[in-house]
């Protein structure tokens, strides 16, 4: 990158974060030093070849949604395990994970697992 544009950047940074009512700041980070030619060449408008095109398919889900019933309680299955306390630990995420493993594993397998 041109050092002009790096510059640019740089005051356009430090201006920003001198705003003392955001929420948030900036930073440099592993593009700032692209042209936004450079960005978008190497990031974006992915072009597929003339090979790719021909693999393409007219995929539907229709067939697929036609035979699954409009509701279904899980619970009545075995397949939803009871409400668990996460507490105050931010791991929801995880309580997320485990809960759908062990309801996969209750599916293949028919034992339950909490």
């Amino acid at each position: 990158m041109l050092p002009d544009i790096q510059n640019q950047r740089r005051k356009y940074i430090d201006t920003f974060n001198k705003i003392g009512d955001r929420t948030y700041v900036l930073s440099v980070n592993g593009f700032a030093d692209q042209t936004n030619e450079e960005f978008v060449a190497s990031r974006n408008r992915y072009k597929k070849s003339s090979e790719e095109r021909k693999l393409e398919t007219s995929f539907s889900n229709a067939k697929i949604f036609a035979a699954v019933p409009s509701s279904m309680d899980w619970r009545k299955k075995g397949v939803v395990t009871p409400i668990k306390d996460q507490g105050q630990c931010g791991s929801c995420w995880a309580f997320s994970i485990v809960a759908s493993m062990e309801g996969i594993t209750q599916l293949t397998t028919g034992t339950w697992i909490s």
